[in-house]
């Protein structure tokens, strides 16, 4: 799966441990008011990294809908 680093949001996790993907809000295992990178894929698909992507390491990714 490639990242599209032109379409990535940064996300702040609401009180409620959740953050909003389309017309969802799907919780995520991090801390409420942690940080995350929401990235849009030209195929429609989502996902959510810990960090902003960086060409030197590997994408910690915490959720996608993208398959495999």
């Amino acid at each position: 799966m490639e990242l599209c680093v032109a379409c990535a949001h940064p996300l702040k996790i609401g009180t409620d441990g959740r953050v909003p993907i389309g017309t969802q809000r799907l919780r995520m295992e991090r801390p409420p008011g942690s940080k995350v990178v929401l990235c849009l894929h030209p195929t429609g698909h989502h996902s959510v990294l810990a960090a902003a992507p960086n060409p030197d390491q590997k994408p910690v990714l915490l959720l996608t809908n993208h398959p495999k």
